[in-house]
C-alpha cells in the first residue's frame, strides 16, 4: 500500500505530543528531556552496559553481494547505502525491502520513496525480482534487457507482501513529524529512506530529519537503511559533517556501492581512512 504523507499532516506539528513534567518528577536514568537531566552514571554501570552490548550480538538481517564485495546489515542498527547512481539506489532499495518483507513476514517493512517516479520504482522492483530468483511478466523485459527470455512468464503472480508498505514522499516533503507518524501508523520494524538528499533540500532540514530518525530508531528499536548519493570515504561510527555525518556516527554498516570506473580510486581513499583510524 502507498500513502502520501503530504496529504496527511504536511508540516503540521500539532500531532506531536508535548512533554511536560512537573518539578521533581522521577524519570529513568537514561532519559533526558528539556529541563531534566539523567542521573549521573557510575563507572561500573558503563562497564556493565558495554559488556551487555558485547554479549548481545545483533542478528544479521541481510547480506548484499555485488561483485566481489559483500555488505551486511543488522537488526536494530543503522545501515548507510552510498551510491552515485539514482537508478542503482532504487534497485537496491527495492531488493532489500522486498527480500526483508519475505524473509521476515512477522516484521513490517516501510520504504519512504523520496524521489522515484512510478517507472523508476517499477524498474527497481523488477530488478529485485530478478536478483531474488523470481520470474516476472514479459512486460518487465524492458527493465531487464540483458536477462534471458526464460526468466519471464506471464502466468506468474507478482508478490505483494502484506507487511511491505511504500510511503510516497515527493521531493523535499518528508518531515520529522510525517516520518514518525508513518512509522507508528504502519507499526514498522524495518525502515528504508531511498534518498537522503531528495528527502529535503536544506542542509538544516536534513540534519533535523537525521536526528529524528535516530531518535525514533532508539525509542522503537528499529532497523534503519538510509540511502545517499554522497560518496564520501566514511567508516562506521566515524561521524562527520552534515546529516550523513550525523548518521554515520551511529551506523554499524556503511555500503559503498561503486561503479566500475570509480572502484580503484575509492578503495584507495577508504584504505587511507582506515590507516588514519589505526594511527
Amino acid at each position: 500500500m502507498i500513502h502520501n504523507p503530504s496529504t496527511a499532516i504536511g508540516n503540521d506539528t500539532s500531532l506531536m505530543p508535548e512533554i511536560a513534567l512537573a518539578p521533581g518528577t522521577a524519570i529513568g536514568a537514561d532519559t533526558a528531556t528539556v529541563g531534566h537531566h539523567p542521573a549521573p552514571l557510575r563507572l561500573k554501570q558503563i562497564f556493565d552496559a558495554a559488556k551487555r552490548k558485547a554479549d548481545d550480538v545483533p542478528e544479521r538481517l541481510i547480506t548484499y553481494n555485488r561483485g566481489m564485495q559483500s555488505y551486511h546489515a543488522y537488526s536494530g542498527e543503522v545501515t548507510l547505502v552510498l551510491s552515485r547512481s539514482i537508478r542503482r539506489s532504487a534497485e537496491i532499495a527495492g531488493t532489500v525491502a522486498l527480500f526483508l518483507s519475505q524473509k521476515y513476514p512477522d516484521r513490517n517493512v516501510l520504504l519512504f520513496n523520496t524521489y522515484a517516479g512510478a517507472d523508476l520504482m517499477t524498474a527497481g522492483f523488477a530488478r529485485a525480482l530478478y536478483y531474488l530468483g523470481m520470474k516476472s511478466p514479459t512486460s518487465f523485459q524492458r527493465y531487464l534487457p540483458k536477462v534471458a527470455a526464460d526468466n519471464f512468464d506471464d502466468s506468474v503472480d507478482l508478490p505483494s507482501p502484506e507487511n511491505l508498505s511504500i510511503v510516497d514522499c515527493p521531493s523535499s516533503t518528508l518531515t520529522p513529524e510525517s516520518l514518525e507518524l508513518e512509522i507508528v501508523r504502519n507499526n514498522a520494524c524495518i525502515v528504508l529512506v531511498n534518498s537522503l538528499e531528495f528527502a529535503t533540500y536544506s542542509d538544516r532540514h536534513r540534519k533535523e530529519l537525521a536526528g529524528a530518525l535516530l531518535d525514533i530508531r532508539h525509542r522503537l528499536g528499529l532497523s534503519v537503511f538510509v540511502f545517499s548519493h554522497d560518496m564520501r570515504p566514511i567508516l562506521p561510527y566515524s561521524g562527520g559533517r552534515g546529516a550523513l555525518g550525523i548518521l554515520s556516527a551511529y551506523a554499524k554498516s556503511i555500503w559503498h556501492i561503486m561503479e566500475d570506473w570509480e572502484h580503484r580510486s575509492w578503495v584507495n581513499k577508504l584504505m587511507d581512512e582506515e590507516m588514519k583510524e589505526l594511527m
